[in-house]
């Protein structure tokens, strides 16, 4: 990528959750080939970015500073995903945004460069990849079946997504207006008003999330070392 959009480029990693579907180890500090998750989002992530802030766990602030070094900020994040975003978001001051999970150390250097391209020409983007090729999908209503979905029309979305600074900030100011609270950040920008541009996500860009992904992914780190 070019250096001028690295250098308006701010990287957010949330980084924060307590990792309860992964027998309550906190994603963050899980060692991968001698490095925690959080290193190796953060090694990724500088190449793409001038400014890297990492929410994490308030008790692991102290553990996580020393391993990231002096040019990362690392912040005490919040209950939920917005809140550490929002948080994270106040110290950035870069033009744009970029959004990564701790959980997903495998995102390659083309979708940074894909997410962050698109974000620059469409003011916001997001990696998605086809929910389903095979499978009907549908909505649930109680204990019944609901609305059937199209499947073409219905994509799983990944990390790393990226927003203008000053659309993400509005969008934040809108949700503690409104009392918003989602789970997701695109979620969040389209409901203040936003398009989010999709580019194609990648199937090994894979997620950290139960005990089966970290034998997985030790895998993959040694296949790729």
């Amino acid at each position: 990528m070019t250096e001028p959009l690295q250098a308006r480029t701010s990287a957010l990693i949330v980084a924060a959750g307590s990792g309860l579907r992964l027998g309550d180890r906190p994603k963050a500090l899980l060692e991968l080939e001698g490095k925690t998750l959080v290193e190796h989002v953060a090694q990724s992530v500088r190449a793409f970015s001038s400014q890297v802030i990492v929410g994490v766990r308030s008790e692991d602030v102290a553990r996580v500073q020393p391993l990231l070094g002096d040019q990362v900020t690392v912040l005490s994040g919040g209950a939920t995903r917005q809140k550490t975003v929002e948080r994270l978001l106040a110290v950035a001051d870069r033009d744009i945004v970029l959004i990564h999970d701790v959980a997903r150390p495998f995102a390659s250097r083309t979708l940074y460069q894909s997410v962050l391209q698109a974000a620059l020409q469409f003011g916001g983007a997001a990696p998605v990849l086809q929910a389903s090729t095979s499978d009907s999908v549908a909505l649930v209503d109680g204990d019944w079946l609901g609305d059937t979905l199209p499947r073409d029309r219905v994509v799983c979305i990944q990390t790393p997504y990226a927003f203008t600074r000053r659309s993400l900030q509005r969008a934040i100011r809108l949700a503690k207006e409104e009392g918003w609270e989602e789970t997701s950040v695109t979620t969040l920008l389209t409901r203040a008003g936003y398009k989010v541009r999709l580019v194609e996500g990648d199937l090994m860009n894979t997620k950290i999330t139960y005990p089966k992904d970290v034998d997985d992914a030790k895998e993959r780190f040694v296949s790729i070392t």
